[in-house]
């Protein structure tokens, strides 16, 4: 099954390649002459002799170092003329097909001298396209079963070779035509007309939705409903600078204790419906039920002891004023109310309709929300689970009027429809760019982005903003219930090893042993904790004699490993460490459904460790110590702040607004996560790609936004 989907994501890959060779073969109008051979030798004659010895029965290899060792005598012949010859020779035998004659000319090749697995590649397809009836999905198709069981090659690194040998194969077709048609004059490219319309395919985050409800989940493919189909009260521009987007005015008194926001009129929902102060009051409730983000804030400034019912803890610090206005009261100052409400992700404070928010908060399964009704640019017309959602612009939407920029400002639509994909496998997703199936891809891995480079009409950025390479433990069980036990793991592992396994190329990534990235304000300041737990290449010693001195050597540890960016690469690492320090290892590789099901369970005991990454904590604001929204989230397998030392320390640093005591409680926050929760292993970038011949105004933004985006027609 795995040889039938791979097969036929070649031939999609070059689908689009054979259009492009068949539209330079009919720019000319003349037959091109066949080039003189260059070849000195009787060839034909060699191989006549070769073929009339061969006995009936005998195997196309066989026939194919026949030739070649003939031909191994003669002076002056390359591997394109053995690769020719063999072409020419098997094709001609009944029942011989293209695989056959691939894997021949492999096998003769292979014993020429200073020949590479790229080399071999080349000829077959100079040689197969060459032959009469031959596609260029067959070639493709041959190529790949020619190359795929030879020892140390993977399906990505096929799929690349496959990639370069054809486009070589067409380039030499487009500069034949050229060449021999010195008469021919490009032809004039017809005006692109920028206009309104048309669908964009974009395909994102592998591990696909698990939930579309931006309140529930911190997941990066329901962030395309969160920033698309809902608004927010603050939102960030692209220096993350705190921006309006369902406020017009806001205030506040003295003490900064009582805030007050004045929304926009003639807001409306998708459905038609005003927006209401009751919405947006509702809506913030609910996400602080789930949001360990806003939850902090609001009960650490709430004045009440914190109970078991989120609502009714901070439910009095919210009132309606009038039909467009709210104030929020605080029980001591502090100005970083606008930081919360301005956070873009996880746990959006999206502004939801009364059908939403009323929706029970963390519904699961069957009690998930399917919809979505808010007031942005994107109307939510359908999830399709396994498939993606499908978004059509909102007609109706009323724009701010200050200029665009990433989130805020005026969110121009100038497409009708967007479709999110879902495409698993790494080397589909690659392929569906390439023949246009779709148009813009997110979260791919950098091994993967080479097979692009150079691909006409391919744009591949690099997301300026890096990632973080995440460990996570089960708290609730062994070995991981023992914070020197989290702490010899991270002790142990080798980030150069993990980090070049997991991305490759030392520019992609960078050591950073804090609690969020580094190169922000508060890394700068205050960093350098973590060196104890973190180094470049890892301390086996020390850490197992923490693990024997612990009594858990000898445990098993399962770790939860998804498909994606980092995480399968990085686990084979981590599972060899863990074996080093003591302990053995099972590595449970399931899709991200599973994944979040296993970790939100409240009684998670069928794994240790799971590996992830997340773009939360990579400087997108300065949220400090309310950054880390995995302390007390909704994977209750997480770091509970059991001594509510965490709690502490965030209400601290919102209230506080001298930078120099804000640092020192970064530092005692950075000092209590490495201590407890020593999570992160390396940050690292992701590449993008999208269709320059389909796309007009892409910008390279933290994620793949459509605002200001056209079609070309």
């Amino acid at each position: 099954m795995k040889r039938a989907r791979s097969k036929l994501a070649f031939l999609a890959i070059f689908a689009s390649l054979a259009a492009l060779a068949l539209a330079a073969v009919a720019c000319s109008s003349a037959e091109p002459e066949a080039p003189p051979t260059a070849t000195p030798v009787d060839v034909s004659g060699i191989i006549s002799q070769v073929m009339a010895a061969q006995q009936p029965g005998v195997t196309t290899e066989d026939v194919a170092m026949a030739i070649q060792d003939a031909l191994a005598q003669q002076q002056g012949l390359t591997s394109s003329d053995v690769a020719n010859e063999i072409a020419k020779a098997l094709s001609a035998r009944p029942g011989v097909t293209s695989e056959d004659v691939a894997s021949a000319i492999a096998s003769a090749l292979d014993a020429r001298p200073g020949v590479t697995t790229q080399d071999v590649a080349n000829e077959i397809a100079a040689a197969l396209s060459a032959q009469p009836g031959v596609t260029e999905g067959q070639v493709a198709e041959a190529i790949a079963a020619a190359l795929a069981e030879r020892p140390g090659v993977t399906e990505d690194q096929v799929a690349a070779i496959v990639a370069q040998a054809m486009e070589a194969q067409q380039a030499q077709i487009v500069a034949a035509v050229v060449t021999q048609v010195p008469a021919m004059q490009a032809p004039t490219a017809a005006p692109v007309h920028m206009q309104e319309g048309g669908t964009v395919k974009v395909v994102g985050h592998a591990g696909g939705f698990t939930f579309v409800d931006p309140h529930a989940t911190g997941l990066i493919m329901t962030g395309f409903v969160g920033r698309q189909v809902y608004e927010q009260l603050f939102t960030r521009d692209g220096e993350f600078n705190v921006k309006p987007q369902l406020v017009e005015e806001w205030s506040t008194n003295s003490d900064s204790t009582v805030w007050t926001f004045k929304l926009r009129e003639g807001k409306t929902f998708h459905n038609g419906d005003p927006l209401r102060v009751e919405d947006v009051i509702e809506s913030i409730k609910r996400n602080a039920v789930l949001s360990s983000i806003s939850r902090s804030y609001y009960r650490g400034f709430s004045g009440k002891e914190a109970t078991g019912d989120v609502r009714a803890d901070i439910g009095h610090m919210f009132d309606e004023v009038d039909d467009t206005t709210l104030t929020v009261t605080l029980d001591k100052p502090s100005s970083y109310i606008l930081t919360i409400m301005a956070q873009i992700d996880p746990y959006m404070p999206s502004v939801m309709h009364e059908d939403i928010w009323q929706h029970p908060a963390g519904g699961k399964g069957d009690e998930a929300i399917k919809t979505a009704i808010g007031t942005g640019p994107f109307k939510f017309d359908e999830w399709v689970p396994g498939t993606g959602i499908f978004l059509s612009r909102n007609d109706d939407f009323l724009a701010r009027d200050e200029p665009y920029d990433f989130l805020s400002g005026k969110l121009e639509v100038l497409i009708d429809k967007q479709e999110v994909r879902v495409i698993p496998d790494q080397a589909s997703r690659a392929a569906a760019l390439r023949t246009g199936e779709v148009h813009f891809l997110d979260d791919f891995k950098l091994d993967v982005a080479k097979t692009l480079e150079g691909v006409p009409d391919i744009q591949i950025q690099r997301v300026g903003r890096m990632n973080m390479g995440t460990m996570n433990w089960n708290q609730w069980i062994e070995p991981f219930d023992n914070p020197k036990v989290r702490q010899a793991v991270a002790i142990a592992l080798p980030i150069d090893r993990t980090m070049a396994a997991a991305i490759g190329d030392a520019e992609w990534w960078q050591q950073c042993a804090f609690y969020i990235h580094c190169g922000t304000k508060w890394s700068d300041a205050a960093q350098g904790y973590g060196d104890q737990y973190q180094s470049i290449s890892g301390d086996v010693d020390r850490a197992k004699a923490i693990v024997e001195a612990e009594g858990v050597a000898g445990q098993h540890v399962r770790v939860i490993a998804v498909d994606s960016t980092f995480i399968p690469e990085a686990a084979l690492v981590v599972a060899e460490t863990l074996e080093k320090i003591g302990f053995t290892s099972e590595i449970l590789a399931v899709d991200t459904a599973a994944s979040t099901a296993m970790q939100r369970s409240t009684e998670p005991t069928d794994y240790e460790m799971s590996m992830g990454w997340s773009n939360f904590f990579n400087g997108v604001d300065p949220l400090g110590p309310h950054t880390n929204s995995y302390v007390k989230s909704n994977f209750v397998s997480y770091w509970q702040d059991p001594g509510g030392k965490a709690q502490e320390i965030r209400t601290k640093f919102a209230e506080e607004l001298d930078f120099a005591k804000q640092v020192e409680l970064v530092k005692q926050y950075d000092e209590l996560y490495w201590e407890e929760w020593p999570r992160n292993v390396a940050m690292f970038s992701n590449p993008r790609a999208y269709r320059t011949d389909v796309l007009e105004g892409v910008g390279n933004w933290l994620y793949p936004l459509v605002y200001g985006v056209s079609v070309k027609q």
